[in-house]
C-alpha cells in the first residue's frame, strides 16, 4: 500500500470537497417528476392525489420564484428613484441626526439638540478630533423641543481652538433627577452625494457624512 500522507505533508495542500448543494431548485424538481412519471410501475401508478400534491409544490415554486424576482426588480426601481430624489437637495441647507460639525476660527458653530422633557440642568460637552473634551458648559430650566446655542471656538481656558471636525453631547436631568432624553443634531449645506454599497449618503460642506433616514429639517 502507498503511504499518501508523506505526499499531502510535502505540498502543503489540501483539497477542500465541496459539499452537495441541498437545495431543489425549479429544474431538478421538473426533472424529478418527469423521472417519476417515466420510471412508475404500470400495474401500480403513481396515486392522482399524489401527483396533484406534487403539481400543486411545483406551482407554488414557480410563484415563489416570481414573486422574488418582481420583488428584487422593485427594490431596485425604488432605491434608484429614492436616490434620484436625493439630488434636489445639493446646496440646500440640511438638518439631521448627528453630533459633528466643523470649526472656522472667528466663526460661531450652531449647536442645536432637542430635549424630550423639561430640563433644570444641561450640559453640553465639545469634543475634538481625537474624542479629547476641550469645552463644557452648563445651563438650567430648558424647556422641551428644540434648543440652539452657539459656540465661539474656546476651550475651557479661553483659547482660540483651530480648524477641523469637533462633536458634542448634551446630557440633561429633570427636576426629580431623572435623566432626559436628549438628541444633537447637525446643520450643513449639501454640497454632494456619495453612492455607496449600503445606499446614497450626503456630504455636507464640513465632510459630514450623512443618511437620507438622519434628516430633520431642510431649508433653500
Amino acid at each position: 500500500m502507498v503511504d499518501i500522507s508523506s505526499i499531502v505533508a510535502a505540498s502543503g495542500t489540501s483539497t477542500a470537497i465541496k459539499p452537495p448543494d441541498q437545495t431543489l431548485g425549479q429544474d431538478q424538481f421538473l426533472n424529478l417528476l418527469v423521472a417519476q412519471l417515466k420510471n412508475q410501475n404500470p400495474l401500480s401508478p403513481v396515486d392522482n392525489s399524489q401527483m396533484m400534491a406534487q403539481l400543486a409544490q411545483f406551482s407554488q415554486l414557480e410563484q415563489t420564484k416570481q414573486m422574488t424576482t418582481a420583488m428584487n426588480a422593485f427594490i431596485k426601481q425604488q432605491g434608484a428613484a429614492n436616490a434620484t430624489g436625493l439630488t434636489a437637495l445639493l446646496g440646500k441647507h440640511v438638518t439631521a441626526q448627528g453630533s459633528s460639525f466643523s470649526l472656522t476660527p472667528g466663526t460661531p458653530s450652531p449647536l442645536s439638540f432637542n430635549l424630550d422633557a423639561n430640563a433644570s440642568t444641561v450640559t453640553v460637552q465639545v469634543f475634538n478630533a481625537s474624542g479629547i473634551p476641550v469645552r463644557t458648559w452648563n445651563g438650567t430650566n430648558q424647556p422641551a423641543g428644540m434648543q440652539n446655542t452657539t459656540w465661539d471656538g474656546k476651550d475651557d481656558s479661553g483659547n482660540t481652538l483651530p480648524t477641523g471636525q469637533y462633536s458634542f453631547t448634551v446630557t440633561a436631568k429633570g427636576a426629580d433627577g431623572a435623566a432626559v432624553s436628549a438628541s444633537t443634531q447637525m446643520t450643513g449645506v449639501v454640497t454632494s452625494i456619495r453612492y455607496d454599497a449600503a445606499g446614497p449618503v450626503l456630504i455636507f460642506d464640513a465632510g459630514q457624512v450623512v443618511q437620507p433616514s438622519a434628516i430633520v429639517n431642510v431649508t433653500s
